[in-house]
């Protein structure tokens, strides 16, 4: 396939997109965030990502009672990285030291043609450090776009927040100067995040404020160009992943069965459900049917229009 540099979303496949961000946008866990979000950046996005040639993907969402990365963000973080070097873009991992181990467990076990290739970069914890890693990371990778999926962003109050208002970044780098680094090079940045908590949620703040629980203590005030709310954030990287399929004529998304051996993989290296915060292979207190259903549903919207992607590309103008 011949990459193209597409600047709208393909009219053909905008009902096929809705139906993708609807889906990804259930609430299972009746956070009341996702579902109602003023702002879905979803087509805008895939066709944004479409035309990147160099991603930096920043995810892991420490536990504070584990002091372990939680298993949202991560598999979707890997499932990016995937779909992304299939379309031959360069894709580098960044994180901290409470999920690179799980990342690389993941990655070794559900997606080894990419292990070589794919750089997980770790982050130090102690800020000014962080900040100094980050500005080089930029200068020495040249992203062209920066995703950020499930990973902690800063509040008014300068800290970062769980769910619970327990406050992170006294364990935890806050990446958000790379998001201000990105805006100041014309960088594009992508975020998704399921609480409003996540680092690139800063457009819905007042949103946020008003409709989840602590919204005005944790909500994230630093701002990305494509927003994508979500029930799941690791829901958001599947549906991505299928709007790529799509456009491209590929399946991108990694089976089903690819999925449960990657959280298998990461749970047994010491990653931690979010909401629960044991070590069990759930995703945001999800049961592991109840969490795949979604993705089966994703992976199967792609599959039924195999006969048109198989060997063709579905772009055009």
């Amino acid at each position: 396939m011949s990459q193209q540099l597409i600047t709208h979303p393909p009219l053909h496949l905008k009902s096929s997109f809705t139906f993708l961000s609807q889906l990804i946008r259930q609430d299972p866990g009746a956070r009341g965030f996702a579902p109602t979000a003023p702002v879905d950046d979803f087509s805008q996005a895939t066709v944004s990502l479409f035309s990147a040639r160099k991603i930096l993907v920043l995810t892991g969402f420490c536990v504070i009672d584990a002091m372990a990365g939680e298993t949202d963000g991560l598999t979707g973080a890997l499932v990016m990285a995937s779909s992304l070097s299939s379309l031959n873009k360069s894709v580098g991992i960044v994180t901290d030291k409470y999920s690179a181990s799980l990342l690389r467990a993941g990655l070794q076990a559900g997606f080894p043609q990419i292990a070589a290739e794919i750089v997980i970069h770790v982050i130090p914890t102690q800020q000014s450090e962080a900040d100094e890693a980050l500005e080089k990371l930029f200068t020495t990778y040249h992203p062209d776009y920066v995703i950020a999926i499930e990973r902690p962003g800063k509040a008014s109050d300068g800290h970062s927040y769980s769910m619970r208002g327990e406050p992170l970044n006294h364990v935890i780098p806050q990446f958000d100067s790379l998001f201000e680094i990105c805006r100041r090079q014309a960088c594009s940045t992508l975020a998704i995040g399921d609480g409003g908590n996540e680092l690139g949620m800063g457009r819905l703040n007042t949103y946020i404020h008003q409709h989840v629980p602590l919204g005005d203590k944790i909500a994230c005030v630093t701002p990305a160009d494509y927003l994508i709310p979500t029930g799941v954030s690791n829901w958001a990287a599947y549906g991505l992943a299928a709007a790529l399929s799509l456009i491209t004529g590929n399946m991108l998304c990694p089976s089903a069965e690819t999925e449960i051996i990657t959280l298998k993989a990461m749970v047994a290296a010491g990653a931690v459900d979010g909401c629960t915060k044991k070590q069990t292979v759930t995703v945001d207190g999800l049961s592991l049917e109840s969490y795949m259903t979604p993705i089966r549903q994703i992976i199967d919207f792609v599959s039924h229009h195999q006969a048109e992607l198989n060997g063709k590309e579905l772009f055009h103008d």
